[in-house]
C-alpha cells in the first residue's frame, strides 16, 4: 500500500496540465500544475512532487472520472476559476493540427512514390 502513501487527486486537466490540490498543509501555493503532454485519458501517473515543503518526494496522481476536463485558472488570493471554453479551443487547436499534420505526411508519402514510380524510356 506504499503506492497509496502520497495519491493526490487531480481536479482538473486540460491538453498542457494536471491540477492537484497539495496534501502538504505547511504548502503556501496548494495548487500544482503537472504538464500532461496532450493526454486527457483516466489512469494514474507516478511524478515527482512539485511542492517546496516535500521536495524530491514522488507523487501518485489519480485522473478519473470525477477530474474535470477544464482549464484551472489560481489566483494569488487563493480562488480559482475553472473555464470549459479555453479547453475546447485548445481541443480545436490541437484536432486541428493533428489533421494537418496527418495531410502533409500523405502528401510526403504521394510524393515519394511518385518519385518511385517514375519511368525512363530511351527512343
Amino acid at each position: 500500500m506504499d503506492s497509496h502513501k502520497n495519491l493526490v487527486q487531480a481536479i482538473a486537466i486540460d491538453y498542457h496540465y494536471i491540477y492537484t490540490l497539495c496534501c502538504n498543509y505547511k504548502c503556501k501555493v496548494h495548487i500544482h500544475k503537472y504538464e500532461s503532454s496532450e493526454n486527457i485519458s483516466n489512469r494514474y501517473e507516478i511524478r515527482r512532487s512539485h511542492c517546496p515543503c516535500d521536495k524530491n518526494l514522488k507523487v501518485n496522481i489519480r485522473i478519473d472520472n470525477t477530474t474535470k476536463r477544464c482549464k484551472l485558472n489560481y489566483y494569488n488570493n487563493r480562488s480559482i476559476t475553472m473555464s470549459r471554453r479555453p479547453f475546447l479551443k485548445e481541443e480545436r487547436e490541437i484536432m486541428e493540427r493533428r489533421i494537418n499534420n496527418k495531410i502533409k505526411k500523405k502528401k510526403r508519402e504521394e510524393k515519394n512514390n511518385n518519385i518511385n514510380h517514375l519511368i525512363v524510356t530511351f527512343d
